[in-house]
């Protein structure tokens, strides 16, 4: 399988130093794949893993598997009632990977660099195992799901300045540029919607993404400032949260850890130097906004924006979705500008 598809901003996908995306890694493109295939599966009612989790992850048990088969069952419905259908496609312990994840330039190069802003690129999916059907589907979902609504790689958390020109990619800093948003070289992914699950392996976790949970903004985008404001971090010092700062805040804003990886609740939480050590062993906020502004010259509000904003974000469960929807809606709407907005759901319905 394979998509032609072409970069709106650069994709970053890191390194072994700081600030070095001169490689591409195809690990951390795998990664947020993965991400968004998890989603889609739990908002099309199935069940997948948290493989950043010890004890959420899947792991194929060979005796068990070797016990199913023999019993008659096929290779497939053995692994439906041992793993994840992500950890099927992307693999877990003693189960690897169906395909071999490939990037190549339109003379059919493969791609070991960054992927630059305007970059057309090819991405290929080589079959190690045999893709069923219904993978098919979810993966051409994916894809979809991505390029009209969503992002790719790593930085996609970095929240849109109040100061336009600070978003552009010649402000120094670099802190508020958008990374990972792609775009058809072409013809789009057609419509492909695959059908609910009928079986569940298990019973995922609330604060899991699951694409039920999720809502898009297409034509807008929130900048630091109102997303600080719409999870309670201090305006004084946007690292930390109010002491008001109710749970749904920061799991939205994104959770201080202490050093045992358990989540601070920040009723009597000042930024201290202790909980200024805290902050980098934190999750990661669930409110993403890209701007579009590329260039601008020495005037603050100079801008050019070569592409449509976009924002998205989730919640745990349908209320919590609605809630920052509504709170969204109501920054947007003092804005006077022209904007769509969806629930995953209703994105759900139309991929």
């Amino acid at each position: 399988m394979e998509f032609k598809l072409k970069t709106l901003t650069p994709i970053w996908t890191g390194g072994v130093r700081r600030n070095d995306n001169s490689i591409l890694h195809l690990t951390g493109i795998k990664g947020s794949l993965r991400w968004w295939y998890e989603s889609l599966i739990r908002g099309l009612n199935g069940y997948a893993c948290d493989p950043s989790n010890d004890d959420k992850r899947c792991v194929l048990e060979l005796k068990e598997f070797e016990k199913i088969r023999h019993g008659g069952k096929t290779k497939e419905e053995a692994l439906n009632l041992l793993i994840c259908p992500a950890c099927q496609m992307f693999g877990c312990t003693n189960w690897g990977s169906k395909f071999i994840l490939r990037i190549d330039d339109n003379s059919r190069s493969v791609i070991t660099s960054m992927v630059k802003r305007g970059d057309p690129f090819t991405l290929k999916f080589i079959e190690k195992k045999v893709f069923t059907p219904y993978e098919k589907k979810l993966l051409h979902a994916t894809i979809k799901l991505i390029v009209e609504y969503g992002a790719i790689g790593g930085k996609t958390v970095l929240k849109p300045s109040e100061v336009p020109n600070k978003n552009c990619e010649n402000y120094s800093k670099h802190n508020h540029v958008d990374y990972g948003l792609l775009d058809y070289q072409n013809i789009s992914i057609a419509s492909n919607r695959p059908s609910v699950f009928t079986y569940k392996l298990k019973q995922n976790e609330t604060d899991w993404p699951n694409l039920c949970n999720f809502w898009f903004v297409k034509g807008a985008y929130i900048n630091r400032k109102e997303h600080n404001a719409l999870v309670a971090r201090q305006s004084a010092n946007p690292k930390f949260y109010e002491k008001s700062a109710t749970e749904s805040n920061l799991f939205r804003g994104g959770y201080i850890k202490d050093n045992n990886g358990c989540r601070i609740i920040p009723n009597d939480l000042q930024p201290t130097v202790e909980n200024r050590n805290l902050q980098s062993s934190g999750e990661s906020k669930k409110i993403f906004s890209f701007h579009g502004l590329t260039h601008c010259d020495k005037s603050r509000d100079c801008v050019k924006q070569d592409f449509p904003p976009r924002c998205f974000g989730y919640g745990r469960g349908a209320t919590e979705r609605d809630n920052s929807k509504n709170e969204i809606e109501r920054i947007l709407n003092g804005k006077s500008i022209r904007y769509e907005m969806k629930t995953g759901q209703e994105v759900l319905d139309e991929l």
